[in-house]
């Protein structure tokens, strides 16, 4: 299984601002729309000290790659919304690889994943996180599933440990944020594939670190290191990437309403049409699903008004891609489409 796939589902945190303290509740929760941009760093980082009042200096993490778009869709977009019937929204890999997630009001649950075209589904779905929760809050849990391929079985059981082990100021490449809360979260997952009547077992135990603050629905940084131990050989590794932006379809600047595409996914052109409350400047490009820039359609004058651009997707080849709208003093609207 692609571990990228978990770890970064975990990354996608829900929050809401308290009087007193930092607390995580699901007034906050993902939606379907929402768009998280990340950075990818080298492995140079530490997690430092645990305990209240704490400062973490994140600010010369040098880059690696391009910025990472990263979509939540809904599940009937996937094409497995009859393996994975419970879930509520899905996180999505290019539009191949999807994890899953359940909502409720006291947790956020992973009920499966797809790996490269493989439905694994838990049958006892895995609770990252348990509403609300502050400084000190902890819990634990256990979660288990399976799929097969290519007549193989593979089973998986695992453990959770969740504890919110910090508060303080984080400094970051981005800039310095205070009453920050950090959580540290333990997983444990073997693996049993069955060939016959011989069973191979993987073992993969992570911990992961999570800065948050009340007032944003993703983590602000995430450092993570894995154990897997397969077929007698262990190697180790680490994860390290802090969060550039953040888009929630429920955060559109109000001056640019109704914003629609169509066909969405398209075989031609792409429309799409919007509302402007007022006279606007915009800038318009779509980038693919490694944050690179594929196309400009450069800076529109906009009088109020009904809207309509034509997006000529000619030279694109079939896949998805996120539509980039940005006006000034506003956070950019991005928006998913699929070119077949």
């Amino acid at each position: 299984m692609n571990k990228l796939l978990l770890s970064i589902a975990f990354a996608f945190i829900f929050s809401n601002p308290v009087h007193g303290q930092t607390t995580i509740t699901n007034q906050s929760a993902l939606e379907v729309g929402d768009v998280l941009s990340a950075q990818f760093t080298d492995t140079s980082a530490s997690e430092g000290p645990a305990g209240a009042g704490q400062a973490w200096d994140f600010s010369d993490l040098p880059k690696v790659g391009p910025e990472v778009a990263i979509p939540v869709v809904s599940v009937a977009s996937t094409g497995y919304q009859s393996q994975f019937t419970t879930a509520t929204m899905a996180i999505d890999y290019e539009g191949t690889n999807f994890t899953f997630l359940k909502t409720t009001d006291t947790t956020m649950e992973i009920t499966g994943v797809v790996s490269d075209g493989n439905p694994f589904i838990y049958d006892n779905s895995e609770i990252i996180f348990k509403y609300p929760f502050s400084y000190a809050s902890s819990f634990a849990d256990t979660f288990s599933g399976s799929y097969t391929l290519d007549s193989v079985t593979v089973s998986r059981t695992g453990t959770v440990s969740f504890l919110c082990d910090a508060n303080g100021t984080l400094i970051m490449p981005t800039g310095v944020v205070s009453s920050t809360l950090r959580i540290k979260f333990i997983e444990m997952i073997t693996d049993v594939a069955h060939y016959g009547n011989i069973a191979v077992t993987t073992t993969t135990n992570s911990t992961s670190y999570f800065w948050m603050i009340a007032s944003n629905k993703n983590p602000l940084m995430k450092i993570t290191y894995t154990t897997k131990t397969a077929n007698g050989i262990t190697t180790e590794s680490e994860e390290d990437y802090y969060y550039v932006s953040f888009v929630s379809v429920n955060e559109i600047n109000p001056v640019l309403t109704g914003l629609t595409l169509f066909p969405n996914p398209t075989t031609g052109n792409l429309f799409f049409a919007f509302d402007l409350g007022e006279d606007a400047q915009l800038n318009l490009s779509v980038k693919n699903y490694l944050g690179q820039k594929v196309k400009s359609l450069g800076v529109k004058d906009l009088l109020r008004g009904n809207q309509l651009i034509e997006l000529e997707t000619d030279e694109l080849p079939a896949g998805f891609y996120l539509l980039h709208i940005e006006m000034e003093n506003s956070s950019p609207i991005v928006v998913k489409f699929r070119k077949e």
